[in-house]
């Protein structure tokens, strides 16, 4: 992650202790829901209603 331009050591140790293992994600959608970066992409209250 630290090749990634904006991520240092500190943010990519950080990331990655929150997430745990990034391979339970099937796509970076995921994580950005999961991270509540874009609430729009899993909506509880909708997955509920189908």
């Amino acid at each position: 992650m630290p090749s990634i331009h904006g991520i240092s050591d500190k943010t990519a140790t950080l990331l990655l202790a929150e997430l745990g293992d990034p391979l339970t994600f099937t796509d970076a959608r995921g994580i950005v829901a999961f991270a509540g970066l874009y609430p729009k992409l899993f909506d509880p209250a909708l997955a509920m209603a189908r």
